[in-house]
């Protein structure tokens, strides 16, 4: 059973590829999975369904996303494989012939069927929708279908040029839509695989000034945030990725000859800024 009567709906969303989607979605949610809440993934990805093996699975069901979107199927025993960590379930991709977006373009309802099926899926406090990182249709009808856009951007110009002029601008051109009782979701951007250079930390000081700048400059970039967390660049994630475990089981403390903080620390103020309604539950111990 869910904490909450109601399910927090984010994606991890990006139309630039490669800025750490796929292991921000699966160490969030693993953490947010071992401090009591129920958490779905979704592999949204259709390309480079990585996040699907992330984890090893101790039920795989005979359907994913594919069966959620065509068939409109939300019965959990279809679709919904387990984890073999405790509260953290996923719908894998597994569309191989790459069907979904051409059958999505076809639907009448396609950019939005997402929005409807999602919130039928009962049980759960928090679902994290991973993404391709180029705009498709599958894309925009993750972004619809969210309650909350996390962003990744890498602590460089072209980065945050590419987040101002490609996913922002996705979300402008999605605004339409709330003509038909559809709200845009928040959408909060994260540096992603900052190092532990000084140029690296001015870098990240101006992408906060000029993304800043943008989003108070131009409506069209209402609601933006950059969140203060920034997710370090740590060999740890690969590490945690190569055993299957979230990154914050693995670094919990930190290092003694490093200023930045652990991953668990990372990941605890990251769910805070992102989730502050849970705020209370981040400090307790881990459920094992």
């Amino acid at each position: 059973m869910s904490i909450t009567d109601s399910t927090t709906i984010a994606a991890v969303l990006s139309t630039k590829g490669g800025v750490a989607k796929t292991t921000i979605t699966a160490n969030l949610g693993g953490f947010l999975a071992n401090h009591g809440l129920k958490v779905l993934m979704i592999d949204g990805d259709t390309r480079q369904p990585t996040l699907s093996s992330y984890y090893p699975l101790t039920s795989e069901s005979k359907g994913g996303i594919y069966e959620l979107i065509v068939n409109s199927d939300t019965c959990p025993a279809n679709i919904i494989s387990r984890t073999s960590h405790h509260n953290l379930d996923i719908i894998i991709s597994n569309d191989p012939r790459g069907e979904l977006g051409t059958l999505l373009q076809n639907a009448p309802d396609g950019v939005i069927r997402l929005r409807h099926l999602v919130r039928q899926i009962p049980g759960y406090d928090i679902i994290l929708i991973d993404t391709v990182g180029a705009r498709t249709i599958t894309l925009e009808m993750v972004m619809l279908a969210s309650d909350l856009v996390i962003s990744p951007i890498l602590p460089e110009m072209i980065s945050a040029r590419e987040f101002l002029r490609g996913t922002l601008q996705v979300y402008q051109d999605l605004r339409p839509f709330t003509r038909y009782g559809i709200p845009m979701p928040p959408l909060k951007g994260v540096i992603s695989k900052l190092d532990h250079t000084t140029d690296a930390r001015e870098i990240h000081h101006t992408l906060l000034q000029v993304l800043e700048q943008k989003r108070i400059g131009n409506e069209l970039f209402a609601p933006t945030e950059i969140l203060n967390t920034p997710i370090f660049a740590n060999v740890v994630y690969r590490r945690a990725a190569s055993l299957g475990v979230p990154v914050h089981t693995l670094n919990k403390k930190q290092s003694k000859c490093r200023t930045t903080p652990s991953a668990a620390q990372t990941m605890r103020l990251l769910a805070a800024e992102l989730f502050p309604q849970f705020k209370s539950l981040f400090d307790l111990p881990e459920d094992n």
